[in-house]
């Protein structure tokens, strides 16, 4: 899911996304750079280019890169040049925390992609639970030179909310030496000559990952186990059923009358004289996927704040409800559904969502 300005302004105030800035004489903007579904990040100061003399390069002679770097810290106002099919390093100036709970993708500006500017070669990806600098590397593509300026809003991040959080976070990845890129301030060069490929060797000897390795393990182990032992009904192979039940003797409705969403005979007195009618209320494959259209409807119209003082737990709930849909568990969706309780009910009675208020009314009781 891609977070919208809501939910960006949302992650901020919580301290699950921090935009660091080094400089107070550039502060970050709340108002002006959070957009819509993005956040507009800046150029920062520090430029690096690799000297003019460099004619070939090694992969796995990368430890001597910064021997053929140039790094420059220039004044705001002071122009970058950036000649013809030329690459320069530079980096964005907001220091960027994320939690492990998003991971996040930097993308160009279309004003500058309008001239012939990209800002990365593709290194655009950043992992859940990040800090530090993120490297930019950019590339005039014109047959001219092109002058760009520090501080100028060169790029937008877009931020993603994952389905669960990492079993290892990158922070405790990033102490293995082929990962060196979490907390820097600076952004550094390539460290591809680190990688285990090029290097013929395994990281299997450090404590990291060992631990790492006996965590998929584990957690693969109990995967298994779990699938093993699941008994929830699969709502693409069977169908659910709702209970209604009238307590009748002799054409007289005795007690009051209960719905639910498996059978049995319920309620007070219930038994020889109840009378059980089973309806079927998911008939195919059209009828699913109405029922998770409708709940990801209902998550719409509770990000809009119709959820009420827990609209946050009772919108995760509806989430989670939608993808048990998805994956066809029904005893998942039904649980979902009752911890998303009343206000969701009301919602989705309100928004005429038929189909979501009937699955919420018999997994609540309602």
């Amino acid at each position: 899911m891609q977070l919208s300005d809501r939910e960006i302004y949302a992650a901020i105030s919580k301290g699950e996304i921090v935009f660091g800035c080094p400089e107070p004489s550039h502060p970050f903007d709340l108002a002006r750079q959070v957009q819509p579904a993005s956040v507009d990040l800046r150029l920062g100061n520090r430029v690096l280019r690799f000297s003019r003399n460099v004619k070939t390069f090694d992969i796995r002679d990368l430890e001597c890169v910064n021997d053929f770097l140039d790094a420059q810290y220039l004044d705001e106002g002071t122009p970058i040049a950036v000649g013809p099919q030329e690459i320069v390093f530079g980096q964005v100036y907001e220091q960027i925390s994320v939690c492990d709970k998003y991971s996040a993708r930097v993308e160009g500006r279309s004003r500058l992609a309008r001239l012939g500017i990209s800002v990365h070669c593709t290194g655009d990806y950043i992992n859940p639970g990040f800090a530090g600098a993120m490297p930019l590397q950019i590339v005039n593509h014109n047959a001219f030179e092109v002058t760009l300026y520090p501080y100028i809003s060169v790029c937008q991040l877009l931020i993603y909310q994952l389905t669960s959080q990492p079993l290892v976070s990158y922070s405790e990845r990033s102490v293995l030496p082929s990962n060196r890129y979490y907390g820097e301030t600076d952004a550094g060069p390539s460290i591809l000559h680190l990688d285990k490929e090029l290097r013929h060797e395994l990281d299997n000897g450090t404590v990291v990952q060992t631990k790492i390795a006996r965590l998929v393990e584990n957690y693969m182990r109990t995967a298994e186990r779990d699938r093993d032992r699941e008994v929830g009904c699969p709502l693409q192979s069977f169908p659910s059923i709702s209970v209604s039940i009238s307590n009748v003797q002799e054409g007289t409705c005795m007690r009051d009358q209960y719905n639910a969403a498996q059978v049995g005979n319920q309620g007070p007195n219930s038994g020889s004289n109840s009378q059980m009618i089973l309806m079927q209320s998911w008939g195919d494959n059209a009828k699913r996927n109405e029922l998770i259209e409708e709940l990801g409807a209902l998550r719409d119209r509770l990000k809009q704040g119709e959820g009420g003082d827990n609209g946050d737990i009772v919108i995760g709930k509806v989430a989670e409800a939608q993808q048990s849909a998805r994956e066809g568990n029904l005893g998942k969706l039904l649980s979902a559904l009752k911890g998303a309780g009343q206000q969701a009910l009301d919602v989705a009675m309100k928004a005429g969502l038929d189909l979501a208020a009937k699955y919420l009314q018999s997994a609540i009781g309602g």
